[in-house]
């Protein structure tokens, strides 16, 4: 399965996942920038880490495209909040207020 080498220095870590997202971010705010290795597997519906650290000046990072055999192991799971009762409710309520206001459901009293 295709998927991504992340090396760091000379830490290697590879990811991939059958149906989803992978991303490798680099990110600065304001002195300190990040690299994070992370995805969101859309068959368990969870947001995956498998590599974070804080980049210093001298650090190599290199991204390679390959045939992944075997994946790092993930050291943070996260369910995706997005599907939470929560924000079903907030998104079930937006909806019902649009439909209403075109006129394509009736307004509750």
């Amino acid at each position: 399965m295709k998927g991504f080498e992340l090396i760091y220095n000379n830490q290697i870590v590879t990811a991939s996942i059958e149906r989803g997202v992978i991303s490798i971010i680099l990110s600065k705010i304001d002195d300190a920038i990040r690299v994070d290795f992370v995805g969101l597997d859309s068959n368990t519906n969870q947001h995956l880490t498998w590599f974070k650290s804080t980049v210093n000046e001298s650090d190599k990072i290199a991204i390679k495209v390959i045939d992944v055999n075997q994946v790092a192991e993930v050291i943070e799971f996260k369910p995706n909040s997005r599907d939470s009762f929560e924000n079903k409710l907030i998104e079930y309520k937006g909806l019902k207020k649009y439909l209403e206001k075109e006129g394509l459901i009736k307004k509750e009293e």
